[in-house]
């Protein structure tokens, strides 16, 4: 990843981590939750020194109460897909390639709860068991 790449994207994170707290409408929180996983989906390992104070403001902004402990579903299941990209991007020595990890990481966390990724949609959905 170039380093003007990297800087956009870094600006990018900052600025929709900053649009999640304090709360507005369910629509723009989902938007901004959104667009936060969009971005840390294009976020690789290992990344440089000045990326980390995006992802720990990511990482704070996300394990808000008001976000953890929302009312609606949706929300919740965005936060912990955001903090799963977080958790691949800073994890030790990964195991797997960034796209296999990327790949089994998600599947996983949203196959065991009942919950899918649908990719026509672009989004995450509540599978009908």
């Amino acid at each position: 990843m170039t380093s003007l790449v990297q800087k956009i994207l870094e600006e990018e994170l900052m600025e929709a981590a900053n649009a999640l707290l304090p709360l507005h409408t369910l629509e723009q929180l989902r938007f901004s939750l959104d667009k936060l996983d969009k971005c840390l989906a294009w976020v690789g390992q290992p990344q440089v020194k000045s990326f980390q104070a995006a992802l720990d403001h990511a990482g704070k902004v996300l394990t808000a109460k008001e976000l953890l402990n929302h009312a609606d579903v949706d929300v919740r299941v965005s936060v912990a897909s955001c903090i799963n990209h977080i958790l691949r991007i800073t994890a030790p020595d990964a195991p797997f390639d960034d796209e296999r990890l990327k790949r089994k990481s998600s599947r996983f966390c949203f196959h065991k709860h009942g919950f899918d990724y649908d990719h026509d949609l672009g989004r995450i959905r509540w599978r009908i068991c």
